[in-house]
């Protein structure tokens, strides 16, 4: 019973992770705001 606990816990966080990076492109996407293009450039 905990493997299965855990594995569920993972594929939950897997999932929640991917759901996650895919909102942030889209924010990155829809906002591209001048001063985060400054900030990319100074850190790069």
């Amino acid at each position: 019973m905990k493997e299965k606990n855990s594995y569920a816990k993972s594929i939950c966080i897997l999932v929640l992770g991917i759901v996650s990076f895919v909102f942030l492109c889209l924010l990155a996407k829809k906002y591209s705001l001048p001063f985060l293009q400054e900030i990319d450039t100074r850190i790069l």
